[in-house]
C-alpha cells in the first residue's frame, strides 16, 4: 500500500478514536438532561398547581368577606329602617299628644320631645308652646324644658318671656332661670367645668360668720379633702358636686343649690390633685369704681383663699389673684393671655371668679371692677364687661388638657340691664 495512504488512514483512525469520549459525554449530557427536565416539569406542575389552589382560595375567602358584609350592611339599612319607622310613629304619636286638649297630655309630649326630635326642632317647637299656648302650666313646662337648649336665639326669646308683665312670676321666673342656664350651657367649650354659686333660681350668698360666700366656703372644704369620700387621695368631679350641693344646702338650709355644667363628660375624672402643672387665676371684686354697683364684703378674700388653697396644697406652678382695683377689665383679659406661657397639654387651668354678675340673651357676664353701671343697675357700656365668652375665647388660645371655671356670684339675682 502506499506510504502516503497509509499516513492518511492512520490519521483519520487517530482523529475517530478522539471523537469517541466527545460522543460518549454528549450522550451521556443528553440522558441527564432528560432527567432533569422530567424533574422540574414536575417542579413548575407542583407550583402551578399551589397557586391555582391558592388563587382559589382567596377568592372564596374575598366572596365569603363580600357576602359578610352585604349581610352587615342589610342589617344596618334593615335597623336604620325599623328606627325611623319607630321615630315616625313616636313623632306622630307626640305630635297628636301636643295637639291635645288635654293640658296634661301636652305636658307630657312636651317632657318627651327632646328625646325624640332634633335639637332645632324641639327648641322650635318648645318656643311657640311656650310663647302661645293657651294653658299656663304647659308655659311653664315649654319654658323650663327650653333650659336645656344651648341655642342663644331661643335664650332671647326667653328673654322677652322674661320681661313681659302680662305673664305670671312663675314663668317670668323660670324663663330667667332657662336663659341663664343656656348662657353656661353655650360657654362651655371642649374639656371644660362650670360650677355656678346660684341654679335653679336660688341666691348667691355670703355670711360674716363664714367670712366667705357660701359657695366658695364649701368648695374650699371640698378641695381641702373633705369630698374624698372613698379616701383615694382624690377629689372626682362626682364627688366635689355631690359635696357642694349638700353642703351649701345644709349651710342655708336649702336655700342655695349650685350649678354644675360639664363637657368632660366622666365623672369620674379628676379635679385635684391633677397630673401635669396647674396654674390658677382667681379674681374677686368686692368694690367697684361705679357707684351702681353693690359691695361685697368677702368677694377678695375669696379669691386669696382660693389662691392660696391651691399655691400650698396642690403646689400650682403659677397661682395668682386680682382683687377690686386690680380686677379691672385690661388686667383680666391680659393676665389669661399671659397664662399661655404656663400651659401645654397636661396642664389644669383653674378660674375662680367672685363678684356681681348677670346674663343677658344667653350670655354670662361678669362686672369688673372698672365695669360703667348707672345707679339704676343698667349696665351703660356692654364692652366694659367680661363675658365668659371673651374669657374663654382667650382661654382657647392655651393648649390646656382641662380647664375649671368656679364662678361664685349671684346670676339670677342681680337685675343688671342694659342700656337700650
Amino acid at each position: 500500500m502506499d506510504d502516503a495512504l497509509l499516513r492518511v488512514l492512520h490519521l483519520l483512525a487517530r482523529k475517530l478514536n478522539a471523537a469517541a469520549p466527545s460522543e460518549v459525554k454528549k450522550k451521556d449530557f443528553w440522558d441527564k438532561a432528560a432527567v432533569v427536565s422530567g424533574f422540574l416539569s414536575s417542579v413548575v406542575i407542583a407550583i402551578v398547581g399551589l397557586l391555582i389552589t391558592s388563587s382559589l382560595q382567596r377568592s372564596q375567602q374575598s366572596s365569603a368577606q363580600a357576602l359578610a358584609t352585604a349581610q352587615l350592611e342589610l342589617g344596618r339599612i334593615t335597623a336604620e329602617r325599623d328606627r325611623k319607622l319607630q321615630e315616625s310613629r313616636l313623632t306622630a304619636d307626640l305630635l297628636s299628644h301636643l295637639l291635645s286638649t288635654d293640658s296634661a297630655h301636652r305636658q307630657i309630649a312636651i317632657i318627651a320631645l327632646r328625646e325624640t326630635v332634633s335639637a332645632k326642632v324641639s327648641d322650635s317647637v318648645l318656643a311657640v308652646l311656650a310663647q302661645r299656648d293657651s294653658n299656663s302650666s304647659v308655659r311653664a313646662t315649654a319654658i323650663q324644658q327650653l333650659g336645656s337648649s344651648s341655642d342663644r336665639a331661643v335664650a332671647q326669646k326667653l328673654t322677652a318671656i322674661a320681661a313681659d308683665t302680662g305673664r305670671s312670676n312663675t314663668e317670668r321666673t323660670l324663663a330667667r332661670q332657662a336663659t341663664g342656664t343656656i348662657a353656661y350651657n353655650s360657654s362651655l367649650g371642649p374639656n371644660m367645668f362650670i360650677g355656678v354659686a346660684s341654679g335653679g333660681g336660688s341666691m348667691a350668698t355670703e355670711t360674716s360668720e363664714l367670712k366667705h360666700g357660701v359657695f366658695t366656703y364649701a368648695l374650699l372644704e371640698a378641695l381641702s379633702g373633705k369630698a374624698d369620700f372613698d379616701h383615694d387621695g382624690r377629689i372626682s368631679i362626682g364627688e366635689l358636686t355631690s359635696f357642694m350641693i349638700d353642703r351649701t344646702a345644709e349651710i342655708t338650709e336649702g336655700e342655695t343649690r349650685p350649678a354644675f355644667y360639664n363637657s368632660i363628660v366622666s365623672l369620674d375624672d379628676v379635679v385635684l390633685p391633677r397630673p401635669g402643672k396647674v396654674v390658677a387665676l382667681s379674681i374677686g371684686v368686692g368694690r367697684y369704681a361705679s357707684n351702681g354697683v353693690a359691695s361685697l364684703q368677702y368677694a377678695c378674700n375669696d379669691a386669696q383663699a382660693f389662691n392660696q388653697l391651691l399655691s400650698s396644697k396642690y403646689r400650682a406652678s403659677n397661682a395668682s389673684a386680682l382683687c377690686d382695683e386690680k380686677a379691672t377689665r385690661a388686667a383680666i383679659l391680659s393676665r389669661l393671655s399671659e397664662l399661655g406661657r404656663e400651659v401645654d397639654s397636661e396642664t389644669s387651668v383653674f378660674i375662680y371668679l367672685s363678684g356681681h354678675g348677670f346674663t343677658q340673651d344667653g350670655i354670662a357676664f361678669i362686672v369688673p371692677y372698672d365695669g360703667v353701671i348707672s345707679q339704676g343697675s343698667v349696665v351703660l357700656s356692654r364692652d366694659s364687661m367680661v363675658s365668659l365668652d371673651d374669657m374663654r375665647r382667650s382661654l382657647e388660645l392655651l393648649s390646656a388638657g382641662r380647664v375649671f371655671w368656679f364662678i361664685d356670684s349671684g346670676y339670677s339675682s342681680f337685675p343688671f340691664q342694659f342700656a337700650k
